[in-house]
């Protein structure tokens, strides 16, 4: 049997056993589990001066201020063309060349497609 201080906790297989140290710490706070002493620990914590509360909980991601927006030929022939506006501006309105009629049309903002 291996030499070993009278202190030290024993190691049988996958049991550990306390050591006298830890058993006596166990006996002088009631033999409290380290769970129910962590909650008092807690406690104890509380009662002292409340920690500041963080100014703003959850953070917010800044919004774009540009959003890719697609345009739609008012001529109905289904051609349509993406383009960038200022989130903050209205809905856009333009007059470009629309190939399948060869003329110049109105586009109109369809749907906006994602922010940039």
């Amino acid at each position: 049997m291996p030499v070993r201080h009278r202190l030290s906790p024993v190691v049988l297989g996958r049991f550990r056993l306390p050591s006298v140290f830890q058993t006596y710490e166990r006996f002088k706070n009631g033999f409290t589990s380290a769970r129910a002493a962590r909650a008092k620990n807690r406690e104890k914590r509380s009662s002292r001066a409340p920690e500041r509360e963080p100014f703003r909980a959850r953070r917010f991601r800044a919004r774009a201020v540009t959003i890719l927006v697609q345009m739609v030929s008012a001529a109905g022939t289904g051609y349509f063309f993406n383009t960038k506006r200022n989130r903050l501006k209205d809905k856009m309105v333009l007059r470009k060349h629309d190939p399948f009629v060869n003329k110049h049309v109105l586009f109109f903002e369809k749907k906006k497609i994602r922010s940039i």
